[in-house]
Formats: structure tokens, C-alpha cells, sequence
């Protein structure tokens, strides 16, 4: 049993170890840090990418992730141009659930509301959308078309929060991701009165420039993270 001298020493102590592993760690960060480049569209970073970040995080503590988070296209373009190692993108969307034909994961896409909002209850419907080359809006309007189901464009926008806005303020319903749906959004669908817009895959692509370990590791790690995941 320490004294009460004793234990005031080892807190000290405690103290001085802590400094000195943070010293190491800063030491060791300069001599061998390395970089991985990571890109996603928005929906997925906020559906996926904590997990994804925690668990290579854990296995490389050292390993510095730039992520960025652009439309599926420009990411695409991004990676033929070796501008990104790995990137999460839309492969094509589906009427069909289940597993994924090609991609690693196959989302649900659902017409996003505010609770107790009526927007999807006006007509033409007023919608909150991606620009003309989204899979997701190309998806919704084909199936507002088979439905019979006017609609106007309220928002258009590249990004995740431009289309969610007017679903927060009431003012129009949008086709988004089931994973993706943050609290204060509820989903809405054929017992809504809404069609059903379809399924989508997620695929993951890589650089032909990327071919170092961490690459892989990053790839490993989205890939175990996706198989923990059960189909929506």
C-alpha cells in the first residue's frame, strides 16, 4: 500500500509517461507519416465514414486520411486521374433488393420528410433533387412519371445539406439514401402515397496509381465495415 507521498509520486509519474509517449508519437508521426486519399459523396460520408475512420484509425494511428467529398461523376474522374487512392461512388441504381450484383453495398432510396410535414402531399409535388446527371433523380423522376404523379423542381443541389434544407423546412420531399437519413427526417413511401423509387449500389473504385498497402488496408477496412451491414 503506497503512502499518501507515494501515491502524489505516481501520479507525477502517470504524467511524465504520458508525456513521453505523446512525445514518441509526435516524433514518430514526423519521420513515417503517410497519406491515404478517400473520396465519397456526402450521404455516404455521413452514413458510413465515422465506422469506416474508427476502424483504420485503430489498426494506423499514424496515417493521415484526406477525405473529399464530391458527386459520384467527379470522383469517378477523380480516381482515373489518380487524384484520389479509393473512392465510394453510385454504381447504378435498381428496382430490385437484396444483395449487390457488382458494387459491395445496395442501399434502399426513399422520399425523405419532415415529420408531421405535408409536402408530399401537394401537387405537382414540390421535390428537392441533384442535378440533371444524379442516378437518384433520374430514379425519382422516372417513377413520379409511372405513378402519374405531377411534380416541380423546389431545390436542386450537388450537395447532401442543399437537398435536405427544404425537407427540414417543409417545403419539399427528397429521394436520399435509407442509411443516410439523419434523426428529425422520416421516410416516406407507396403507403404515403409516394411510389417507390428503387435501389442503388455503392461501389468501391481505386486508382491503377494507387498500389501501396495502405491503399489496400483502406480497402479492407471499407470492405469489412460493408459485410457487417445488413442489406435495407
Amino acid at each position: 500500500m503506497l503512502t499518501p507521498a507515494g501515491e502524489v509520486l505516481l501520479t507525477y509519474a502517470r504524467r511524465v509517461l504520458g508525456i513521453a509517449d505523446e512525445a514518441i508519437m509526435r516524433f514518430n508521426r514526423q519521420s513515417q507519416k503517410s497519406t491515404v486519399r478517400l473520396g465519397m459523396t456526402d450521404e455516404y460520408a455521413i452514413a458510413f465514414l465515422p465506422s469506416v475512420l474508427a476502424s483504420f484509425a485503430a489498426a494506423h494511428p499514424l496515417v493521415e486520411i484526406q477525405v473529399t467529398c464530391r458527386s459520384s461523376i467527379v470522383l469517378s474522374d477523380m480516381i482515373d486521374d489518380g487524384e484520389l487512392d479509393v473512392a465510394l461512388v453510385t454504381a447504378n441504381s435498381t428496382g430490385r433488393a437484396g444483395p449487390p450484383a457488382g458494387g459491395i453495398f445496395r442501399d434502399r432510396l426513399v422520399w425523405a420528410a419532415a415529420p408531421q410535414g405535408t409536402a408530399h402531399l401537394r401537387r405537382p409535388l414540390p421535390i428537392a433533387v441533384g442535378p440533371p446527371s444524379c442516378m437518384w433523380r433520374k430514379a425519382a423522376v422516372d417513377a413520379l412519371d409511372a405513378a402519374g404523379i405531377s411534380y416541380r423542381l423546389a431545390c436542386t443541389s450537388e450537395n447532401y445539406a442543399g437537398q435536405l434544407a427544404p425537407v427540414l423546412a417543409e417545403l419539399a420531399v427528397a429521394p436520399l439514401p435509407c442509411s443516410a437519413l439523419p434523426s428529425g427526417v422520416t421516410s416516406l413511401g407507396p403507403e404515403d402515397g409516394l411510389p417507390a423509387v428503387g435501389y442503388f449500389e455503392i461501389a468501391l473504385r481505386r486508382s491503377h496509381l494507387a498500389s501501396d498497402e495502405l491503399t489496400c488496408a483502406v480497402i479492407d477496412h471499407v470492405g469489412a465495415y460493408f459485410q457487417t451491414r445488413l442489406p435495407v
